[in-house]
């Protein structure tokens, strides 16, 4: 995948400058989506592992994060079993020191992360008194971390590095990112980026500009238009299986002309991945296809073409083209932020389907980029469901 740096070449100076900072501070590194966050972290955490704090952790939110990760952390000198995801760190921080925890029936996995990290916080930070036992731990998506987490986070590291956009929080927890710049002695703006198409910046720049204080992503975006010419689609279809019969018609085409890279099939919901994940095992396309989350977990190997995931499960990840299916049926609750995430997932096409009415923000940040709509006539205005009378 093209995904991974290679050598400082790849580098820009503001990327360069952040891998050398100060190894005995803690930093907070925040920018926008592919402005190498995640690339930086791994590079970071090979900078202290081959120097003075090799007793370290990368933390990121899910697995299917953490496997993408694995498949291009490989290059790097750090053992792989310092890429840990937040509940394997936490279970494993438990069992390290014999503190036995009972899982309930029925937990979600928001109440499973707040109950760990109350265990945490009252055996090993509070009974223990432990202090600075990791040289350093590294966070990625820290934007979703709740404060609570952040607090421990820091407590168990002498230094903590961590990385965010508060734009892609989509989880229900308070707001931690003052917490975050109280536990770091520096905090780095990243400006530039260079994975997302304007096109495609600029819609996510039209559902940013709703979320109060925010700063477009299209004005400082370095990507090759001319390497991998933009696009942008608005499907409509009255069922999921028939949206889904839109997707296999663009992956034959897509498949061949990006063939280093992964194509995203993104759902609102796992319902909606399995249904896609059982139509995906049925064209032709079953070989090169896997499914990330909802206990199924297919890897990001070098035959992995096509990835069938939710959008949940898709923070932090990246695909050239991201087919964003049932896009009516995106969760209320922080709708602008699982928008904003899923759309900054594709690099180069992006193709959005429905059945429903879109979500109004949503449909506004598509107008401008799509072909205008002409206009109604005048017979039209009276309901066109009202044809041949009443």
């Amino acid at each position: 995948m093209t995904t991974w740096w290679v050598s400082k070449e790849d580098l820009v100076d503001e990327q360069l400058a952040v891998i050398d900072l100060p190894v005995d501070q803690s930093h907070l590194i925040i920018g926008p989506p592919g402005s190498g966050k995640t690339n930086l972290l791994l590079l970071r955490a090979n900078f202290l592992y081959l120097g003075p704090q090799p007793s370290l952790e990368i933390i990121v939110f899910t697995r299917s994060l953490r496997d993408f990760l694995a498949a291009g952390a490989h290059i790097y000198d750090f053992p792989m079993e310092k890429l840990r995801t937040f509940r394997g760190w936490q279970t494993d921080l438990l069992r390290r020191y014999d503190i036995e925890h009972h899982e309930p029936p029925d937990e979600t996995f928001a109440e499973g992360r707040h109950r760990l990290n109350r265990i945490i916080r009252e055996e090993v930070i509070g009974r223990l008194g432990l202090r600075g036992i990791y040289d350093a731990l590294l966070v990625d998506e820290s934007h979703d971390y709740s404060p609570d987490e952040v607090e421990a986070f820091r407590t168990l590291s002498r230094n903590l590095y961590a990385v965010a956009d508060s734009r892609q929080k989509i989880y229900a927890t308070p707001d931690c990112m003052a917490a975050l710049k109280a536990s770091v002695d520096k905090v780095v703006t990243l400006k530039k980026h260079f994975r997302v198409a304007p096109v495609i910046c600029r819609v996510a720049d039209e559902i940013g500009r709703r979320m109060g204080s925010y700063e477009p992503i299209e004005p400082n975006s370095n990507y090759d238009s001319v390497k991998y010419p933009p696009s942008i689609e608005v499907i409509r279809a009255d069922t999921v299986e028939e949206q889904l019969q839109g997707v296999l018609e663009r992956l034959d085409l897509q498949i061949k002309a990006y063939p280093e890279d992964l194509v995203g099939v993104l759902c609102p919901t796992n319902d909606i991945a399995d249904r896609a994940w059982k139509v995906l095992l049925d064209s032709p396309f079953a070989g090169v296809s896997i499914r990330q989350g909802s206990g199924e977990r297919g890897f990001f190997g070098p035959d992995a073409r096509v990835c069938v995931i939710t959008i949940h499960s898709a923070k932090g990840l990246e695909f050239r083209a991201v087919h964003l299916v049932a896009a009516d049926q995106i969760y209320p609750n922080l709708q602008l932020n699982l928008a904003y995430t899923a759309i900054t997932r594709a690099k180069t096409a992006l193709a959005i389907y429905h059945a429903g009415s879109l979500p109004g923000f949503l449909d506004a940040a598509l107008r401008n980029e799509l072909p205008p709509k002409r206009l109604p006539s005048l017979s039209e205005l009276f309901g066109r469901r009202q044809k041949g009378g009443r």
